[in-house]
């Protein structure tokens, strides 16, 4: 996902309806994949200006343990682009410690991470965003999350979801 993506925050408030809709049978493993080049190199041009310094920002909210609440944060702040300021102020709106989030920001590890996690979504098929997989597979579409969730979790042994959570089969 990319944070100044609208597609992503539409799709991040669909999934919040869908979540609940899934019986407790998904996790989500957010990573961030920002259409920039300053920090994405698999791009020939960039899409969003300031998507690396939120995605980074991302990281730092985790390292506190408050990534949910900077990511709901930022996408309920549709932005063009961003800078490291605006990071800092929803941050701060998120309940981050701002001396730690310098840090951090500024630290070696938290690029280092942020190249990790666009490797590894690039390597799981993500050259757009949003991307999801579910399962190691790409969903096509959002309308087939409750779908493929009931598929993929019956394989694995659970029953299937009750009407009104998945469509009939």
């Amino acid at each position: 996902s990319d944070f100044l993506c609208p597609f992503c925050r539409n799709l991040s408030g669909a999934l919040s309806t869908f979540l609940a809709q899934a019986g407790g049978r998904v996790q989500i493993f957010y990573k961030n994949y920002p259409l920039e080049q300053a920090c994405n190199p698999n791009l020939q041009r960039s899409a969003h200006d300031g998507a690396c310094v939120l995605a980074q920002g991302a990281l730092c909210a985790q390292d506190q343990g408050k990534f949910w609440a900077y990511h709901d944060r930022v996408f309920a702040r549709p932005m063009e682009k961003a800078t490291r300021a605006d990071v800092t102020r929803l941050a701060a709106e998120a309940g981050l410690d701002g001396a730690a989030l310098g840090t951090c920001l500024d630290a070696k590890r938290t690029k280092d991470r942020l190249a990790a996690e666009i490797a590894e979504a690039a390597k799981g098929g993500g050259q757009s965003t949003p991307t999801l997989l579910i399962n190691g597979k790409k969903l096509p579409r959002i309308n087939d999350f409750l779908q493929v969730v009931d598929k993929e979790s019956q394989a694995r042994g659970f029953p299937p979801l009750q009407s009104g959570g998945a469509s009939n089969h």
